[in-house]
Order: structure tokens, then sequence, then C-alpha cells
């Protein structure tokens, strides 16, 4: 299931944004603090890191000094892809952790765009990280959130319960068994007559010894 999700998030790539994704839980950027054993705040950080509970999709947005050399734009970037996102998300029935939201809140909320497929749904899990490109600062809002949402949506449908069909029973000969023909009712059998007049062919007549 993973390498299907990633499969599909690298080719269906958007020029808004990089996408990475991992099927297990890790976060794409690079710690010193985890990395240097030396570091004073390296066994406070690991700690952190070992009791985070794996659940739900763990995602952050970058934007690097390729975007935009001002932070606050930066900044803005950043909070601009991540608001698409988490509009996407709940639009689909899940917080912005990827959790499902409580099915019922889903039935009554008509808002939602799979509000009939809600028994369907499961948390999205895993680990995703989208990296601002240049594009996004002149894009309008409504293209990033259309770009958000199909990467939620290829999220949603690689973690989704298939739905469950229907099961008849078959018919096989050994089950078709129809009533038995009585003598009563069967249909009666028309006697042949053998009538010369009819079939057109005349008797023969052999003489007595």
């Amino acid at each position: 299931m993973g390498n299907r999700i990633y499969g599909q998030l690298m080719r269906d790539s958007s020029k808004f944004f990089k996408t990475s994704y991992s099927p297990e839980y890790k976060t794409f950027l690079p710690s010193h603090v985890l990395n240097n054993l030396f570091h004073p705040l390296h066994v406070t950080q690991a700690r952190r890191a070992r009791q985070r509970k794996r659940e739900g999709l763990w995602w952050h947005v970058t934007a690097g000094s390729e975007t935009s050399n001002s932070s606050f734009v930066r900044t803005w970037a950043r909070r601009r892809l991540r608001e698409a996102v988490v509009q996407e998300l709940k639009a689909r029935g899940y917080d912005e952790n990827g959790k499902v939201i409580k099915k019922s809140k889903i039935q009554e909320d008509d808002r939602l765009l799979h509000r009939q497929t809600a028994s369907q749904l499961q948390d999205i899990t895993g680990s995703l990280r989208l990296h601002v490109e240049v594009p996004i600062l002149q894009a309008k809002f409504v293209d990033v959130k259309l770009a958000a949402g199909h990467i939620v949506r290829i999220l949603a449908e690689g973690t989704r319960q298939p739905a469950t069909a229907t099961i008849y029973p078959t018919i096989t000969r050994s089950l078709f068994d129809p009533p038995a023909l009585t003598p009563a009712t069967q249909p009666p059998i028309r006697k042949l007559v053998s009538n010369s007049r009819v079939s057109g062919i005349r008797p023969v007549i052999r003489p007595q010894a």
C-alpha cells in the first residue's frame, strides 16, 4: 500500500510544492540535536521522539531560500499551503492530523465531500513533507487548494477500507428441486389414429390363405 501511494505521489507531482512520503513514521528534516550525542538537549529530544505516538499522519510544510530570501515570505507561503491541506482534510472527513472525524458528525455535515463513504474511512498514516516551490507565491489560493486536495485524495484512497459486498448464494442444480408430475397433473397424450383418408395412404389388404 505504501509503495502504491508513493508511486502516485511521485507521478502526480505539483508545480507548487515537492512531495516526500513514507509509509513509516519519520521526520524528513535532519536534526543536529538528535544526531549529536553530546548535545545538551539530545536526551530530551530523543525521549520525545520515542514517546511520540505512531498514529495519524505526520506531516509538515517547509520552505527554503530558493523560494524567497525573505523569512516573512517563506513563512507566509508555508502557512498558505498548510491551510489548504487542512481545509482539504476536513472536507474529506479528517482532522488536521489525518484522523477520521466521528462518523456521526460526518453523516450530519453535508459539506463533507465523502459523507456517503464515512464507514469506509480509516486514519491516514505515514509521514509527509511538502516543500514549497516558487510558483505558489503568485498562484491563486483556489489552485493551491486543488493541488493540495489531489494529494489528500491519494492518501485517503490508499488507506480507505474497501466496501463490503453482499454475497448471495448461488443456486446449483442440486438445490433446484421442481415438484414431481403425478399422473393427475400430467398433460394428456394424444393418440395417433391411423386414418387412411387423413394420411393419404391406402391400406394394404392381404388375401386370406
